[in-house]
């Protein structure tokens, strides 16, 4: 990962963008493969690397065959390649990218998989499934907080993605950038790492969590808070949520 940002002067895209048919005479764009392709030339697999058709996907014939293997510098030693999904990685990516499946450039940490299915999108236009956008506040005892992060996680038929998005002053954001589908989504409440809440903004800082705090289970890893979201609408919510010290 170093060595590519050297190289590039940034970290990869969480995917590759390719083109995968044309609307009105206009390019549509789908997800190609994931970053971890870009990784191959600097971990010494660039033989793999020349042999896959970067402009098809990880389902085209091309690609079909390949993308089922995974290289060995992929796999964590303790863990057997059996208990993955052909093309997977034991390790998790972290990608140029804060969206999931999104070819631009902001930090975050995508999931083991080594490619994606197909996500179309009108190229010139807007995309092909009208995204949803989403507000909110949070607040800890009644005040509101910073240094914080809100997960959207789509659950039933909801087609996603999963997206992110930063708390400050009790605030959060999902614009259309999050690509986020009308559906039900699944809340979830983490703090985010402290190299990070030094970094916000100085008018943040009375409302930073405090430090060492964390979330309890019920509001992260076992949330029942649900979302439902609708494209074109105005969807707010306010969340009151608590906070703890780690046991001692």
């Amino acid at each position: 990962m170093q060595m590519h940002h050297d190289v590039k002067g940034q970290l990869p895209p969480s995917v590759l963008r390719i083109v995968v048919g044309t609307v009105r005479g206009k390019p549509v764009y789908g997800a190609g493969m994931s970053g971890w392709v870009t990784l191959f030339p600097f971990l010494e697999e660039e033989n793999f690397y020349e042999e896959l058709d970067l402009e098809k996907g990880p389902n085209d014939f091309e690609n079909r065959e390949l993308v089922a293997r995974t290289p060995a510098v992929h796999l964590c030693p303790s863990m057997p390649d059996l208990e993955l999904d052909p093309g997977s990685s034991s390790y998790a990516l972290s990608t140029g990218s804060e969206y999931y499946r999104d070819y631009e450039n902001n930090g975050a940490v995508i999931d083991a998989l080594n490619v994606y299915d197909r996500e179309d999108e009108e190229g010139g236009c807007k995309p092909a499934i009208e995204p949803a956008t989403a507000s909110g506040t949070v607040s800890v005892e009644g005040k509101p907080i910073s240094g914080m992060v809100v997960t959207l996680q789509p659950i039933g038929t909801t087609t996603g993605p999963k997206a992110t998005a930063a708390i400050v002053n009790g605030n959060f954001t999902f614009d259309e950038k999050a690509r986020l589908h009308g559906g039900q989504y699944l809340v979830r409440f983490t703090v985010m790492p402290s190299s990070l809440i030094s970094r916000l903004p100085e008018e943040a800082s009375e409302t930073a969590v405090p430090a060492g705090s964390v979330v309890p289970r019920k509001y992260d890893i076992d949330s029942k808070l649900t979302w439902n979201l609708t494209p074109g609408a105005e969807n707010t919510s306010t969340f009151e949520i608590e906070l703890r010290q780690p046991d001692p």
